[in-house]
């Protein structure tokens, strides 16, 4: 009797143990978080969150991020919500074949994207003054509301089944509202601002690159 005790436990744990895996299996890799360590540079903290569709063809993600610096020279804030929905290309899974560095997955990706950016800026600089001949200093103010979106091509790597790494290249168009009261009150002062095309003051055509490391939930 208790032999037969002991073979029913034994199965009845082969039994969860094989459902478990099986649920594991069918709810692993639905829904990733992200961060952005390259953004940490430029005082920015991204964050994404990707929801992948049932069969894994395609996905959509939610990319909210901070900015915040404050330093002698410069004070800057904001906030930037970003869209993206993805179409999958192809995977070369670990268990169809042999991959690249024994890695358990890549896929291949294309997408559409969009974005909504806030931004404000707080400075001090230095200019030239017409009336007294000399240069002097003053503390100005910017706002930036910006709009952007595009096409991007890229590439999600599963190190492991938790971890993930993201990269991506694409193109977008940048339209942006940008007021600085330096310009008000020098309105005499002739100087052209040169901003690169990953400033949040660019406007127009420009270069889309993405990293981030995230892990499966």
């Amino acid at each position: 009797m208790l032999n037969i005790k002991v073979i029913l436990v034994s199965l009845l744990a082969i039994s969860l143990s094989f459902t478990a895996q099986a649920q594991e299996a069918n709810t692993l890799g639905r829904t990733v978080l992200k961060i952005s360590p390259v953004e940490f540079g430029r005082a920015e903290f991204k964050l994404g969150i990707e929801h992948f569709f049932a069969n894994r063809k395609s996905s959509i993600s939610i990319i909210p991020s901070a900015i915040l610096k404050e330093s002698i020279q410069e004070t800057k804030k904001g906030w930037q919500t970003a869209a993206q929905y993805r179409f999958y290309l192809s995977h070369i899974n670990k268990a169809d074949r042999n991959t690249l560095f024994g890695f358990e997955n890549y896929a291949f990706y294309t997408g559409i994207f969009g974005l909504y950016q806030s931004y404000k800026k707080d400075y001090s600089r230095e200019y030239y003054d017409d009336l007294t001949d000399t240069y002097r200093s003053g503390d100005f103010h910017k706002e930036v509301t910006a709009q952007e979106g595009g096409l991007i091509l890229g590439l999600q790597i599963s190190i492991t089944k938790r971890i993930i790494v993201d990269l991506n290249l694409g193109g977008s168009i940048r339209n942006n509202k940008l007021e600085d009261n330096f310009d008000y009150e020098q309105p005499n002062y002739y100087y052209y601002e040169d901003y690169s095309v990953f400033e949040p003051e660019y406007k127009g055509v420009k270069p889309v690159i993405g990293f981030m490391i995230g892990i499966v939930l």
